[in-house]
């Protein structure tokens, strides 16, 4: 958040942003058996002393990601989707990269006074720079989060947007979070 407030988006972030204020256990999540998993504000008592962030919030990207397109728009900066990194070069003045388009193949340069490379830890822009890294390594598990549009409030209707269902069915485990009337995410391992 320290980044998104350094830009000057931080406030709509936390607006468009959930506080998870509830989450239940169930079996499946149309199960009418529930018990509650935790209270989450006593989890995160005291919490607000240490950092100026929430620590129960989540801005899932369908919501975090107009903001920062809009913010990225409005500060003269042009964004492609469809579009992949190819190589690049460094001078004093900045950086040449060639990027190609993933449909037509079609290649093309941009010049931009920076290059920046939020592609996660198997960057391909960090290995061509050489950068190592360094910590723990990869995790030992993947966490994939699923976005679906479906009128899940049927199954669930008494919670509020951002509340959570920890499912702990076997086959598909994971946890529930609301995210508008008919957005649901589910994060698994």
């Amino acid at each position: 958040m320290e980044i998104l407030r350094g830009v000057g988006v931080g406030d709509r972030v936390h607006a468009a942003a959930e506080h998870v204020s509830t989450m239940v256990v169930k079996p499946t999540l149309n199960s009418a058996e529930e018990r509650p998993a935790m209270d989450i504000d006593a989890l995160f008592a005291g919490l607000d002393t240490l950092s100026p962030e929430p620590a129960a919030q989540y801005c899932p990207q369908s919501k975090s990601e107009p903001i920062l397109l809009g913010a990225t728009r409005a500060h003269g900066g042009e964004v492609r989707y469809g579009t992949k990194f190819v190589s690049f070069d460094m001078d004093e003045a900045g950086v040449t990269a060639t990027i190609a388009d993933r449909k037509s193949g079609k290649r093309e340069t941009v010049r931009a006074d920076y290059l920046i490379a939020a592609d996660g830890v198997h960057s391909p822009f960090r290995k061509a720079l050489s950068i190592t890294t360094s910590g723990y390594g990869a995790l030992p598990i993947y966490v994939v989060f699923i976005y679906f549009r479906a009128p899940w409030r049927h199954f669930v209707s008494d919670l509020n947007d951002g509340d959570a269902v920890q499912v702990t069915n076997p086959e598909a485990p994971g946890i529930f979070l609301a995210v508008t009337d008919d957005i649901g995410m589910f994060t698994t391992t």
